[in-house]
């Protein structure tokens, strides 16, 4: 934006021009006039005369010189304070004008609009005697004024004469006026965005709220259904029941996401490693695994994951977990289970390893595939690598990897390892 063409006079320089022109002029005169008489004027009588003459002259000529500089300075002077005023008192924001102790000297048409005083009211008083802010707020104000020289945008509180209070953004600037410090206080009333910022904050904290409320809802909801799940498994054979208890694991999976996400203090993530050392621990339960027997050790980022990529991970690991509790260690054998999680660049990497019989080979196709260590690697893996007919598990496990858009590893060196590298998936920035 161009700024205004102004043009500001300085007095000192001013006042320098016009005693320079005045010399020069002077001695100007001088010089030629004297000339000129001595050389045109032989007789005494008419010396004088002229002389005189010639002195009234100059005095005449110089004040008609000095009228026409100081005229032009007097009317810039003019021009800056209608200016001035101008802007001034048709200034939306509410200016007013205080000596040093806080006396109004002057105010505008805003000021007396936002505190309702008439200027016959403020002229000569002090703000702490209309009651327009408290003394000791006015206090500490000045105390930082005085310790930094000027105030940009301190919020405080005023009174109006009605006794509304107003919230307002103060600025404070010292100015001199003949030789005076004054100040200059620009108030900005904000009372306006004050409450609407409190609406909207009071209307998100209400969809916050209905939002935990769904989230508890649909965690209760899933609770009831794992219920329902175990008593059914009470009543079938022992085939079924492992169905069931499958079942039971993958919702329980998806009820204590929203769980976290009922408890988190953001409603979109939670953080992943507490959920898969209390899932597990779960699942551990479910299955009534001795803890004496199965040790579990895990190395799990601090990483807090959206709803979904924590659904489709959270199955992942349930059947990845059964499955070894089920197949991994025959005859209650002892064992151990590294569940590892970690971040690499815009990647995660997501390994369960167990020391037990390890995976069958038919369980494979002939070919298998490798994933790099090098898991920010653009090269994609195919992800049928498992039999279909070997269960819904592994190839559930599979479709939710490809889900993920991620790559999978599995070694079967001294158990079997699953390594997969994902990126979380992206959805629209919620408020």
């Amino acid at each position: 934006m161009k700024k205004p063409n102004f043009k500001f006079i300085e007095p000192r320089s001013y006042a320098f021009k016009i005693a320079l022109i005045y010399i020069i002029v002077s001695i100007l005169w001088i010089i030629i006039s004297d000339e000129i008489v001595f050389n045109m004027v032989s007789y005494p009588q008419t010396l004088t005369f002229i002389g005189s003459l010639k002195g009234s002259l100059f005095v005449l000529l110089t004040t008609i010189l000095i009228f026409a500089l100081v005229y032009h300075y007097l009317s810039s002077i003019k021009e800056s304070e209608e200016r001035f005023v101008k802007a001034f008192d048709s200034n939306p924001i509410a200016i007013v004008l205080t000596k040093s102790d806080g006396e109004v000297v002057d105010v505008n048409k805003s000021y007396m609009e936002l505190t309702g005083f008439s200027e016959d009211e403020l002229h000569g008083k002090t703000f702490f005697e209309l009651n327009i802010i408290r003394e000791s707020e006015r206090k500490k104000v000045m105390e930082e004024f005085n310790e930094k020289g000027i105030i940009h945008d301190y919020k405080i509180e005023i009174n109006t004469k009605s006794g509304l209070k107003r919230t307002v953004l103060a600025t404070i600037e010292p100015i001199l006026i003949a030789g005076e410090q004054h100040n200059l206080n620009y108030l900005y009333d904000i009372s306006q965005r004050e409450k609407a910022e409190k609406k909207l904050k009071a209307s998100l904290n209400e969809k916050e709220s209905l939002l935990r409320e769904v989230h508890h809802r649909v965690n209760n909801n899933l609770q009831i259904i794992t219920s329902l799940l175990n008593l059914q498994a009470k009543y079938v054979d022992d085939d079924s029941r492992e169905i069931l208890l499958v079942s039971q694991s993958r919702i329980r999976s998806m009820a204590m996401i929203y769980e976290k996400l009922y408890k988190s203090p953001d409603l979109a993530c939670i953080p992943l490693k507490d959920f898969i050392e209390n899932f597990v621990s779960d699942l551990f339960y479910l299955y009534q695994v001795d803890r004496d027997l199965i040790e579990v050790n895990t190395n799990l980022e601090k990483v807090n994951i959206g709803i979904e990529t924590a659904v489709p991970l959270g199955l992942i690991i349930n059947e990845l977990v059964i499955n070894i509790l089920k197949h991994a260690f025959p005859d209650k054998d002892k064992g151990k289970i590294d569940i590892g999680f970690k971040s690499r660049k815009e990647y995660y990497i997501l390994t369960i390893a167990d020391n037990g019989i390890g995976l069958p080979h038919n369980i494979l196709k002939k070919r298998d595939n490798i994933l790099s260590d090098q898991a920010t690697s653009s090269k994609r893996l195919p992800h049928n690598i498992l039999k279909k007919r070997e269960g819904l598990g592994l190839n559930l496990v599979e479709n939710l990897v490809e889900q993920l858009d991620g790559e999978m590893e599995i070694k079967r060196k001294d158990g079997t390892k699953f390594k997969i590298a994902f990126k979380e998936l992206e959805y629209a920035e919620r408020m």
